[in-house]
């Protein structure tokens, strides 16, 4: 198990019923996690930059079909939807549990600190400050 699965695996199971493909957008991530997209041939960056030039806000990975083509490899974000306190899933899935946003704040630090010390480059997980402290909002 790498690293990443193993934050990945402090998360509650949930079961998806795959209908929330229109949440499937642009998204924040570690850059191992970028990286880890880009290996499965999955460029977020350019998809980022599309989108901030007016192109779609879709999700490279997101397939015609609206099911996910990367999703062993899919980032924390998209791992948390459904499952987070303010990302609740709104076509009714339930998790084992819910996590809070403290636990989410803890999770995506995790992350980020393991992507630095793996690639020795910050991102700052932005879009996430509304979900992890609503109160800054």
């Amino acid at each position: 198990m790498t690293d990443l699965e193993t934050i990945y695996a402090k998360l509650p199971n949930i079961q998806c019923r795959g209908l929330c493909r229109d949440q499937c957008s642009v998204i924040p991530a570690s850059e191992l996690e970028f990286r880890a997209m880009a290996e499965r041939g999955f460029d977020l960056r350019e998809a980022g930059r599309s989108f901030m030039a007016g192109g779609p806000s879709r999700c490279a990975a997101l397939s015609p079909l609206g099911t996910c083509r990367a999703y062993d490899v899919r980032p924390l974000i998209c791992r948390l939807y459904g499952v987070a306190e303010g990302l609740e899933c709104s076509y009714g899935c339930q998790p084992d549990w819910l996590l809070t946003r403290a636990q989410v704040r803890v999770l995506l630090h995790e992350a980020e600190c393991l992507s630095i010390r793996e690639t020795g480059k910050a991102r700052r997980l932005g879009g996430l400050d509304e979900i992890a402290h609503p109160e800054a909002t």
